[in-house]
């Protein structure tokens, strides 16, 4: 009868220790998220041409992965590819789906609406308090005299090829890719108005 009670007592103590072995090892599995219930996304940025060794060392520097040799491994296993960009990432989420979202090159965006009738300088302002670039770089890129040729701006400013609309741009995004992707919209929208400048006052007042 007393072996039957140890045999029990015995059981009852294995289970107990199982099931703290087993939840210390989910806890700090590097596959478990670092802070499951408090956890807030942040962003993440990826640089151009960042390896995936530097990039899961980022992973953990930032607190959003537990290891980062799981990460790395876990990447080249699965012959995951990155993009440069940036991010919304969590230590809620499990170190797998931190890595889905990036392999998906699911980027956070900036969106700007840029109204009608604003000069350069109040442009570049709208766009800098934005977060997409700086006053000063906009300006600098919207009268550089190389980009405006290439771009067959005959001024020395970009003002008034401008288009107002609203964008998404990435974080990171550089003056010059702006001032372009601006100018572009312009004439996709307003054909014609290189050789009619009346065109293009009418078409910047839609």
């Amino acid at each position: 009868m007393k072996s039957k009670v140890a045999v029990v007592l015995l059981s009852i103590v294995l289970v107990i220790i199982f099931g703290i072995s087993a939840s210390f090892f989910i806890l700090n599995s590097p596959l478990s998220s670092v802070s499951p219930d408090t956890g807030q996304e942040k962003l993440f940025s990826i640089a151009r041409g960042a390896s995936v060794r530097a990039i899961a060392d980022d992973l953990a520097a930032e607190s959003l992965v537990r290891s980062a040799d799981f990460v790395y491994y876990y990447a080249r296993i699965k012959n995951m590819t990155f993009q440069a960009g940036t991010f919304s990432l969590s230590p809620a989420y499990s170190a797998i789906e931190n890595l889905r979202i990036l392999s998906e090159g699911k980027q956070v965006l900036i969106r700007i609406t840029i109204p009608e009738g604003l000069t350069l300088g109040k442009t570049a302002v709208h766009l800098e308090n934005a977060g997409v670039v700086t006053a000063d770089e906009f300006i600098q890129a919207a009268s550089n005299p190389e980009l405006l040729a290439n771009l067959d701006i005959a001024g020395k400013t970009a003002e008034g090829f401008l288009f107002p609309d609203t964008y998404f741009f990435p974080y990171n995004e550089t003056a010059d890719s702006v001032v372009i992707r601006m100018v572009e919209t312009f004439f996709r929208s307003c054909p014609g108005s290189k050789m009619f400048p009346k065109i293009r006052r009418n078409c910047m007042r839609r």
